[in-house]
């Protein structure tokens, strides 16, 4: 068999979105004059990668505080898991890594192969704090009155009227003078006035970051209007870009039983989503492209996502819109495990073509896997259409026991997480109950020494040989 080249056209060049397609059209052609299909060669644009900053307060002081604490039960009652928050360690790269993969059209963030999309759902859970069915908080509330204040931080009004500065424009207190007050909170003993000075700490300076070594008054309003009742490790030392795209979806545990919380928030008011207001603006997600986070299965691709582009800043807001997104938290709209369906951690094929699309249209910032894109024509495999049925059968069956595994594990954990807490409830009793038998023995031993004082050794003996007679009698 004989090969040569005939030429057509120089040079096809098609623009498809964000795709630069280049056909070379020198196409082959064999002894029966059959035409071989000429390779298509793609370059695809990637945007660059962004330089970010990010404040990272120093927890120390905080950590230090901590170890005052005298029951870990009832600052969790109190306050939820902000101790949890201040014990997590935040790897330098990592928030600077995982910001280039942020997608601005489906706002979440896109990787090679998978979405994640944080919503409130994982916050709620993280912090240990309800969703409400309330408006939530905007920062539109007034500005919480000095007895309010007061009340909240265990401190007298005149105390709050002291020390109570400005810094850009916000009133707030130094840390220092936080510090100092819990500090003498558990130095007294005072414990609810400890937990709930450190807990503003830990909302000013670890959650709400604005003014260094200051607690500005948004983050005081947000405590006030809402005082609660292996792949870490990275021994390899990899840069965590790397250790990112190295992530695919079965490297990833998609849904934890702990982390159901029944229902889910779908969209709310006229809106088709979820809008999210922060402390700086505000901007929506999807719960749609979350449907594998919460153990729903990702059937096809997302036809029916609504990709608004609605966000905004405080200071630039001349649209009003954290207005409309406050009122449309007025009317919350939730799925329950029924109407969401059976549970199921499968990923259609479809719907990983569309994440592929997705991050190709946007330019991420990283080469595109080798599957298919849909926009592109493809040849077709050759294998019969009875085969590649019978492949995607198989690969569903597997796909199902895989996901079978995963919960059997999922609810090992559970339970494993459920009996370490309670041991861990049963040693801090023991140790209440040994601490309760220390304090005790002392009080017996500081009295017998004043009774000493008083009564010699002879007289008490005499005394309990006559009491023991009188009860023999």
């Amino acid at each position: 068999m004989r090969y040569y080249t005939q030429t057509r056209l120089p040079y096809e060049h098609h623009w498809n979105g964000s795709i630069s397609v280049t056909r070379q059209c020198s196409s082959v052609v064999n002894d029966s004059g059959n035409w071989v299909e000429p390779v298509i060669q793609m370059e695809i644009p990637r945007r660059n990668t962004r330089s970010y900053s990010f404040q990272s307060p120093d927890v120390s002081k905080l950590r230090e505080l901590e170890r005052n604490i005298a029951s870990q039960d009832d600052f969790l009652e109190r306050h939820g898991k902000l101790l949890n928050i201040l014990q997590t360690d935040v790897t330098k790269g990592v928030l600077e890594t995982l910001v280039q993969f942020y997608d601005c059209h489906c706002h979440c963030f896109t990787f090679p192969k998978y979405q994640l999309v944080p919503i409130l759902e994982d916050y709620s859970h993280l912090v240990g704090l309800p969703v409400l069915n309330k408006v939530p908080f905007s920062g539109l509330e007034p500005d919480p009155k000095y007895s309010t204040i007061a009340k909240a931080l265990h401190l007298g009004v005149s105390v709050i009227k002291d020390n109570l500065t400005v810094k850009k424009e916000l009133s707030g207190f130094s840390t220092d003078f936080l510090y100092n007050q819990a500090s003498f909170f558990a130095e007294a003993g005072a414990n609810y006035a400890f937990y709930s000075v450190l807990a503003l700490l830990i909302y000013g300076l670890v959650l709400f970051p604005h003014i260094p070594d200051f607690v500005d008054i948004r983050a005081i309003k947000w405590f006030v209007s809402y005082l609660p009742r292996p792949f870490i490790a990275n021994r390899e030392r990899l840069p965590w870009s790397k250790k990112i795209m190295a992530l695919t979806p079965s490297d990833i545990i998609w849904y934890h039983p702990i982390w159901d919380k029944g229902t889910v928030i779908i969209r709310c008011g006229e809106y088709p989503n979820v809008p999210l207001i922060g402390m700086e603006g505000g901007i929506s997600y999807n719960p749609i492209l979350a449907r594998r986070q919460l153990g729903y299965p990702m059937k096809t691709k997302t036809n029916s996502l609504a990709l608004t582009e609605e966000f905004y800043y405080n200071k630039d807001d001349p649209l009003g819109i954290r207005g409309k997104f406050v009122q449309a938290w007025r009317g919350i709209h939730r799925l329950n495990r029924n109407q969401l369906g059976k549970r199921d951690d499968f990923m259609h094929e479809s719907y990983n073509q569309w994440v592929v699309n997705q991050a190709i249209k946007n330019q991420m910032p990283y080469a595109v896997p080798k599957l298919v894109s849909a926009t592109i024509p493809s040849s077709s495999l050759p294998l019969p259409s009875k085969t590649m049925g019978e492949y995607h059968e198989e690969l569903a069956d597997k796909d199902r026991e895989v996901s079978t595994w995963k919960r059997k594990y999922d609810e090992v954990m559970v339970m494993m997480e459920d009996r370490d807490e309670i041991i861990r409830k049963h040693d801090s009793k023991i140790l209440k109950q040994r601490q309760q038998m220390i304090e005790r023995d002392a009080r017996i031993q500081f009295l017998s020494t004043e009774l000493s004082k008083f009564i010699s050794p002879r007289e008490r003996w005499v005394s309990f040989g006559d009491t023991r007679s009188e009860s023999e009698e």
